[in-house]
C-alpha cells in the first residue's frame, strides 16, 4: 500500500512582488498549514530539514530563492529566466516523488513591478539611468532586458520542471479582491481553510529628486573606485542611509512620482501581448 504523499506548497517568490509580506503576515497565520519559509524553523539550519522532521501533511515553503535572485543576474550578466531554469530543475530532483506540489507565483502589475524593480536598484547602488537599465538607449545592453520580466516563459519553465502550471495572483489583488483570492486560493492548494491577508502597503520610496540623488550619490562612490561588479557602485545600502536623512530633513517632501519612459511602457505593453 502506497503512502499518501505530504503535499508541499511552493511560494516562488519573485524580486519586488511582495514575498516579505506574505512571509511574515499571511503564510505563517494560514491554519492547516504548516509554514517552513524564510527563516526556516529553529533548531532546523534549512526548511528542508524541517518538511522531513516536523508532524503534517501540508506544508508551504516560501522563497525568493526558489526561482533566482534578480541581483545576482545582472550582478553577473546572466538571464533571470534562465537563472530561474537552473534553480527550479535542481528543485525538482530535490522533491520529485516525495510530494504532492502546488507551485503558486505572486506578481505585480507589469509597469509597478518595472517601476519597484528600478528603485531598489537604485537604492542599492545602481548607476543606470531606468532607460539605460532596461536598456531602450540605443546601442546601448541592458542592465535587465524587459523580455525578462515576461510572464509565460516563466510560467512554461515552472510547468516542465515541477509538473504543474503554478496558481498566479498580483500583490495587488491582495488590497481589491482579498476574499476571491483566499478563495482560490484554498481551492488551487487542496487546503480546507482560506488563509487571511492584513492590510497591505506600499512603501516604493523613490522619486524623481530621490531618483536623482540615488544616481549622484550612486556614481559619485563609483568614481571613487568602489564599483563592483555589474552595474552596482557597490551592494551596500548606502543610497538608502543617505534617502533617509533627506527626508528627515525635509528635502525630499512633496516630491514628484518617479515614472516609466513612453518607450518602456510600450515594450511592456509587446510583452503583455506576446
Amino acid at each position: 500500500m502506497n503512502t499518501p504523499k505530504k503535499k508541499l506548497i511552493l511560494h516562488l517568490g519573485l524580486h519586488k512582488t511582495g514575498t516579505t509580506y506574505l512571509q511574515r503576515a499571511v503564510w505563517p497565520r494560514w491554519s492547516g498549514v504548516t509554514y517552513v519559509g524564510k527563516p526556516a524553523p529553529r533548531p532546523f539550519a534549512n526548511p528542508w530539514d524541517a518538511l522531513d522532521q516536523l508532524p503534517g501533511d501540508t506544508f508551504l515553503l516560501s522563497s525568493e530563492g526558489l526561482t533566482g535572485s534578480l541581483t545576482r543576474s545582472y550582478l553577473q550578466g546572466e538571464s533571470w529566466l534562465a537563472l530561474c531554469r537552473r534553480n527550479l530543475e535542481t528543485l525538482a530532483e530535490r522533491i520529485r516523488g516525495r510530494f504532492d506540489v502546488r507551485p503558486i507565483l505572486s506578481l505585480r502589475y507589469p509597469e509597478a513591478w518595472a517601476l519597484s524593480i528600478y528603485k531598489h536598484y537604485l537604492k542599492y547602488g545602481g548607476v543606470d539611468d531606468i532607460d539605460e537599465f532596461f536598456g531602450v538607449v540605443e546601442g546601448r545592453p541592458a542592465t535587465l532586458p524587459l523580455e525578462e520580466l515576461r510572464l509565460e516563459p516563466r510560467l512554461d519553465v515552472i510547468a516542465h520542471c515541477l509538473g504543474r502550471r503554478p496558481f498566479t495572483f498580483h500583490v495587488e489583488d491582495i488590497r481589491h479582491r482579498p476574499t476571491d483570492l483566499g478563495r482560490d486560493l484554498s481551492l488551487f492548494c487542496g487546503v480546507p481553510t482560506e488563509p487571511g491577508f492584513p492590510e497591505i502597503s506600499y512603501n516604493e520610496g523613490v522619486g524623481q529628486r530621490g531618483k536623482a540623488f540615488c544616481l549622484a550619490y550612486n556614481r559619485w562612490i563609483s568614481n571613487r573606485g568602489h564599483r563592483g561588479t555589474g552595474h552596482l557602485a557597490r551592494t551596500s545600502s548606502g543610497a538608502v542611509r543617505w534617502l533617509r536623512i533627506g527626508r528627515a530633513l525635509g528635502l525630499l517632501k512633496g516630491e514628484q512620482a518617479l515614472e516609466l519612459p513612453a518607450a518602456i511602457r510600450q515594450r511592456l505593453e509587446l510583452n503583455d501581448r506576446n
